[in-house]
């Protein structure tokens, strides 16, 4: 899954011009997201369901955070 995150940040950062905060912040929530589904036994994405989102989702509430 990092590994993914990692392509996908650098791709954010050079192909798509975002901003160096833009990428940590997006960096910061992706790595948040992995936590949370690696704590629910998710070791890659094709195993994350939509009920792994939803959960996640619900998670977010529940801490006052933003989705």
């Amino acid at each position: 899954m990092e590994g993914e995150v990692r392509r996908f940040l650098a791709w954010l950062g050079k192909e798509r011009g975002a901003s160096g905060h833009s990428v940590e912040a997006y960096g910061r929530d992706l790595r948040t997201l992995m936590g949370f589904l690696v704590s629910r036994g998710r070791k890659d994405w094709s195993s994350v369901a939509g009920a792994d989102l939803r959960a996640y989702l619900y998670f977010l509430a529940e801490k006052k955070m933003a989705p």
